[in-house]
């Protein structure tokens, strides 16, 4: 071995290693099965530690033409890689690829407060012509903006706030009732809307949690999504719609304690999460899937996908929904 191969094996060899033991150890605590916000974030990016995993394997690979002790950080690279595989494959690949257009269809826009591009969201709106929009973190210039919505949706509630928990529902398809709930101590609007359905009472529920951006909103967060695990479980037998920015993904421990556990289809992961919807200036590849449809066992979900930009941090999501 020459001398500069030498050199650049050491070099590579001292950085893989400490590189991998803090990837390892990011592995290990976003798995762990805790209410912690550290772990929490950690938790969110398991497809792209699957992804990232690779890397290390052909590193190891490389380093074990040279010295056969690296065969063991070879194997728990590949341990790590499928625990990770195993972990997306019921949400990224083994879902339902068919698509269709029928039934109900629901726009969820998280607009962004500080986003005045009104236009774009009223074009995508126009493009796509849902039944029913959501617009989240709406202000009263927002609402002000999109009030034409009310020409063609004639069914509305409508919440400003100025803190980016403000919220607004316009559908074309009647109310048979409506209400705005107050969530945990921050009273986070959440709109309740139920409608007439294929002789059947449809009930929707937008919700906008808080991000887990210190312990106190990720406990609020968990509060709200333990909310609408109660609302299923004693809802159970009745066609029920969640939808909104949950600031929480599949991968997380929380999404598995307190949405997972119940009989609850996510759009998202019945049509195989794609790219994420969280932020837009990140490339796709660490993009977060924040937005979610859920539905109850009598609706089934025909079509999901993502919108155009809309110069908020989220894109826009448009989903066909159905009773079975």
């Amino acid at each position: 071995m020459t001398d500069w191969l030498k050199k650049f094996n050491l070099f590579f060899t001292k950085r893989i290693i400490l590189l991998f033991i803090i990837f390892a150890v990011i592995n290990i605590l976003a798995h762990l099965p805790v209410l912690n916000l550290y772990v929490d974030i950690m938790s969110h990016f398991k497809l792209q530690y699957y992804y990232i995993s690779f890397l290390f394997i052909a590193a190891f690979i490389y380093l074990c033409f040279f010295n056969r002790k690296f065969i063991f950080l070879f194997c728990l690279s590949v341990l790590i890689c499928l625990i990770n595989f195993i972990e997306i494959n019921k949400y990224y690949y083994n879902s339902d690829k068919t698509s269709s257009g029928q039934g109900i269809k629901i726009s969820l826009f998280n607009v962004y407060t500080a986003n005045r591009n009104f236009n774009s969201v009223l074009d995508e709106i126009k493009v796509n012509n849902p039944d029913i929009v959501i617009l989240q973190e709406t202000d009263k210039l927002w609402l002000e903006n999109v009030s034409i919505l009310k020409e063609q949706y004639p069914y509305y509630k409508e919440q400003a706030r100025e803190d980016n928990f403000g919220i607004a529902l316009y559908s074309k398809i009647k109310f048979i009732f409506s209400d705005t709930e107050e969530w945990t101590e921050y009273l986070l609007p959440v709109i309740r809307a139920d409608f007439d359905y294929k002789n059947s009472t449809l009930s929707l529920y937008c919700v906008h949690t808080l991000p887990p951006a210190n312990k106190e909103y990720i406990n609020t967060r968990n509060e709200m999504l333990n909310q609408i695990n109660s609302i299923i479980i004693k809802n159970k037998d009745k066609n029920i719609i969640i939808a909104g920015d949950l600031n929480t993904t599949v991968y997380s421990y929380a999404y598995k304690k307190f949405i997972a556990s119940t009989k609850i289809t996510d759009a998202q992961t019945k049509k195989g999460i794609k790219d994420g919807t969280w932020s837009t200036v990140y490339i796709p590849f660490f993009r977060l899937p924040l937005e979610h449809i859920l539905v109850t066992d009598k609706i089934k979900i025909n079509s999901y996908k993502l919108g155009k930009n809309i110069g908020s941090d989220h894109f826009p999501v448009h989903a066909y929904i159905d009773i079975k």
